[in-house]
């Protein structure tokens, strides 16, 4: 079961933390550790920003920039930041580098790889995977339960709909999204925060396509 009590909390209560861009990365890396075994970790998300109401990577340098001054920063031991590719994987994770180095802290080489800073080891995950275009709602359609032939409504309707033509993170999220409703009759609207522990979750948080990252945060 998920540890609610390591969501967004202000204090710093794990040996690790993974900042994601928003509520939804932070319900699917719970939901991820959990079912792997990965213990130690808390998961937040900047808040958005009152005034513009963006929130994502936009806030990541006011976030890290107070990291240090959260209590619990001292007993930190790994810190992994996460982001989406989107359509320029080189230009998506040299942005990542930047912002952990202009709030004071190492920037690894690559994705999936750790560097040390003082008692840290920091490390960067880009979503779906180093160098491919995308989003973490990419490596979610990958995960999917639905049989083939749901998968192929689903695929006629975002092509005569013109989803298609989306770039490809704003596809791959409106196929989640479409997936989402579809899978729970009672509340289409529901988010991707809070399918984890219900029947009709239509992501498989167990498959391969997950095994990299699995395999990352084991290390740290």
């Amino acid at each position: 079961m998920i540890d609610l009590g390591a969501i967004n909390t202000a204090a710093l209560t794990g040996r690790g933390l993974i900042l994601g861009e928003g509520a939804g990365d932070a319900y699917f890396f719970a939901e991820l550790c959990d079912r792997h075994g990965i213990a130690g970790f808390a998961f937040n998300w900047p808040e958005a920003d009152r005034v513009t109401h963006t929130g994502g990577i936009a806030q990541y340098p006011t976030f890290l920039s107070g990291l240090r001054s959260r209590a619990g920063f001292a007993g930190l031991e790994a810190l992994v930041v996460t982001a989406d590719n989107d359509e320029n994987p080189a230009a998506a994770f040299a942005n990542v580098q930047q912002v952990l180095r202009d709030a004071g802290f190492a920037a690894p080489p690559a994705p999936l790889a750790f560097v040390p800073d003082s008692n840290l080891k920091i490390g960067v995950l880009m979503f779906p995977a180093a160098g491919k275009t995308g989003a973490l709602e990419s490596l979610l359609m990958e995960s999917s339960k639905w049989p083939q032939t749901k998968i192929d409504c689903l695929s006629a309707f975002t092509k005569c709909s013109d989803i298609d033509t989306y770039a490809v993170q704003k596809r791959d999220k409106a196929r989640v999204q479409c997936t989402i409703a579809a899978s729970f009759k009672a509340q289409p609207g529901r988010s991707l925060s809070y399918v984890w522990d219900k029947a009709e979750n239509p992501f498989d948080i167990a498959h391969r396509c997950f095994d990299d990252i699995v395999a990352f945060l084991k290390s740290a």
